[in-house]
């Protein structure tokens, strides 16, 4: 795994390989509230292998295990796995293909104002 970076000052970053060929991104906020590990105790972690840091750093390659190849971009955030590269050079999955992944930070109250926030139906608000 890549030990955690901060992607943005508010916004930590991870990146896990695992010998059956999964990859997870993992994107948290510190003091926010964390899920509990619930990964398959089956899952294998593995090493994953800086192999290119390619332009001005926009683009990391990694190496995983059996020619597994993991391209990670910034700004926005993209990640492309290929599942041995020298067979295909189409990415087999990539994560935040069309760019529409929106981080939504944790706000946090202010007696000054009035803020809410919808999820689908739901509507939670504070007021003042």
């Amino acid at each position: 795994s890549i030990p955690r970076a901060p992607l943005h000052s508010e916004i930590d970053f991870a990146l896990f390989a695992y010998s059956s060929g999964v990859v997870r991104v993992k994107l948290s906020q510190p003091g926010r509230f964390e899920v509990p590990e619930v990964l398959l105790e089956s899952l294998d972690p593995v090493e994953l292998v800086p192999v290119k840091k390619v332009e001005n750093g926009e683009v990391f390659r990694f190496l995983g295990k059996n020619n597994m190849q993991i391209e990670l971009r910034f700004d926005p955030i993209r990640v492309e796995v290929f599942r041995d590269r020298s067979v295909s050079s189409e990415p087999t999955v990539v994560f935040n293909e069309n760019s529409l992944l929106a981080f939504e930070r944790q706000q946090v109250a202010d007696a000054t104002c009035d803020w809410s926030e919808t999820f689908l139906s739901h509507k939670d608000g504070r007021k003042k």
